[in-house]
Formats: structure tokens, C-alpha cells, sequence
């Protein structure tokens, strides 16, 4: 879904031809290493040569009604400023915070964010809890409508969920 010229084109005047833009999107995962969206989506930008922006979001209602712990935020907040830092220092990209109360609000301030900024790839690591599997949804349907890529990679199991099945096929 890149935006560049192909090969194959008549007219090689690229001087129209927009960068492509990808979000990387941060939610739980805040580190560089060993971040499977962070690496897949920073070697498709490479192959494409595309800018890059990261995302987190504070969802302060949404972590009320979750019952986050202070440990929980304590850590968000000590480890936000150190990856920014990190990511641009290591990767020049630069990581942007905003606060939506709830995730139904991450929703539509994603998809206003990539239509604002021409981002045609958004990746994220999954998230397996019923809430968090709802927003996911409504994102991948609303990014659609707007031809807009939403990739979600498998980081914090060994086998994503579901996966392994019993010999009558149930899974487990």
C-alpha cells in the first residue's frame, strides 16, 4: 500500500510522489529491543523508504475501570520519557504522547492522527484481553474505510493464543 512510483511507470518524475508514512503504535511493549511491531514496521520502512512516527496513548478512564496499579503507572511514566529518548537517538523517530480517556476514544484519535499525517501503515503487538480486542476491531474497520494498513504482530507469547490444539482439534 506504499504511495510510491513503481518501476513499471510510464512517467519516472517522481516529483509528486509522496513518502510513504508508518505509525508505529506503543501500548503495553515500551522498549526498543525485542519489540516484534518495532522491527517489522522499521524493516518495511527501510525497504520502502518511508518516514516513521510512534504513538502511545494515556488512557486514564480506561485504566481506572481496568484497576491499574500505581506500580503499572509508575512504570508508564518512567519508561515513556526513556524510550522517546532511545528511539531518537537510535532510530530518529520520534515518539508522540496524547491522552484519550478510553480506548474507544484511541480509536478516533488514531485514525484522525493518520489521515492527518498521510500514514498509510500502522503496527501494533496484540493484545488479548476483551476490551482491548474490541478497539482493536473497530480500529482495523475504521483505518480500513480509509485504505489504511493496521498490523498487529504476535510479541508476548511464545504461540499466539489458540494455537495449539487437542487432538480432537479443541483448542486449548
Amino acid at each position: 500500500m506504499s504511495k510510491t512510483a513503481s518501476a513499471n511507470d510510464e512517467n519516472h518524475d517522481n516529483t509528486n510522489v509522496s513518502t510513504p508514512h508508518y505509525l508505529m503504535w506503543f501500548r503495553r511493549d515500551l522498549r526498543l529491543h525485542d519489540n516484534t511491531a518495532l522491527a517489522a514496521l522499521c524493516e518495511r520502512a527501510n525497504a520502502d523508504k518511508a518516514q516513521v512516527s510512534a504513538m502511545f496513548f494515556l488512557t486514564p478512564e480506561q485504566w481506572q475501570a481496568h484497576d491499574m496499579s500505581l506500580t503499572q503507572l509508575d512504570h508508564i511514566a518512567r519508561t515513556l520519557p526513556i524510550l522517546a529518548t532511545s528511539m531518537h537517538k537510535q532510530l530518529n523517530i520520534t515518539l508522540n504522547v496524547q491522552v484519550c480517556p478510553s480506548f474507544s476514544d484511541c480509536v478516533e484519535a488514531l485514525s484522525t492522527l493518520c489521515e492527518a499525517n498521510n500514514i498509510s501503515c500502522v503496527m501494533a503487538n496484540h493484545e488479548y484481553e476483551g476490551n482491548e480486542i474490541e478497539r482493536d476491531e473497530k480500529l482495523t474497520k475504521q483505518l480500513a474505510k480509509n485504505d489504511i494498513e493496521f498490523i498487529r504482530w504476535h510479541d508476548q507469547c511464545i504461540l499466539p493464543p489458540q494455537s495449539i490444539t487437542t487432538n480432537d482439534g479443541a483448542n486449548i
